[in-house]
């Protein structure tokens, strides 16, 4: 068993990022469902506005950050150095949301959602 989680865009209800064992990401939408509702979160859907996109891309930039990924939250993978890895996860995730931002931006409903 793992952790996977998705990014969606409806009216099609089209996925438009998939991440595996990311609890970084996890833990900062968990944060915002936990602000909205009392319930458990695990395969939830949180809405997230354009504010909400805006804020998760800036955290991104920001290596000080608690959503931004490093080596130390997944264990680092074979006790190898995984920076480069680790980089290439984070461009990656800071292009999803930017297509994601553009999406909301232009009518699209955007959500995030796990499964552990």
């Amino acid at each position: 068993m793992g952790l996977d989680q998705y990014l969606f865009k409806h009216p099609e209800a089209t996925e438009i990022g998939y991440w595996r064992k990311q609890p970084w990401l996890d833990n900062y939408m968990c944060k915002l469902w936990q602000q909205r509702t009392d319930d458990t979160f695990n395969m939830q859907r949180v809405s997230l506005s354009v504010e909400d996109i805006q804020t998760i891309i800036a955290e991104l930039q920001n290596p000080d950050s608690d959503i931004h990924p490093n080596e130390e939250d997944n264990g680092g993978f074979f006790n190898e150095d995984n920076t480069a890895w680790y980089q290439e996860q984070l461009q990656e995730t800071i292009k999803v949301f930017q297509d994601a931002l553009a999406d909301k931006q232009s009518g699209q409903s955007i959500f995030y959602t796990n499964w552990w």
